[in-house]
């Protein structure tokens, strides 16, 4: 049986672009070794509006997530931005997965943000719905 998350993710994998970036999920913790030349894109989710029905529409929080150091490097918060502001465009337009009927930004992103290893990143939040609680 598939969830919110693993639609979620398939969906977000078919974004041009998207695999530039690790998929993490929860509370974004930099990893101490390894990973410093990675992108991520941190999903999590949270309980979103009650149920109507057997449909649930939770609410995921993406955040995106540059290289280390990458604050400085020409051309690459452009290039991050225009990747999170082209999910917007594409949760307006594309198809869904699985048992996800709709997929909407709420709001635009937020930022640039710096983390203290010198990451940028934005974050967006989505609405899932039509999600079937039952098989």
């Amino acid at each position: 049986m598939s969830t919110p998350y693993d639609d979620f993710s398939t969906w977000f994998q078919g974004a041009p672009g998207a695999d530039q970036y690790k998929r993490a999920r929860g509370t974004w913790i930099d990893p101490p070794v390894g990973a410093p030349d990675s992108r991520f894109a941190v999903f999590q989710f949270q309980g979103g509006a009650k149920p109507d029905v057997d449909l649930i529409s939770p609410v995921v929080d993406v955040t995106i997530l540059g290289k280390r150091g990458e604050r400085n490097e020409a051309g690459s918060l452009p290039d991050i931005e225009n990747f999170v502001y082209d999910l917007v465009a594409r949760s307006m337009s594309s198809t869904c997965s699985g048992k996800i009927t709709g997929i909407r930004a709420i709001g635009l992103p937020v930022g640039p943000q710096y983390t203290t290893e010198d990451r940028p990143w934005y974050k967006i939040s989505f609405e899932l719905t039509g999600v079937a609680l039952s098989g």
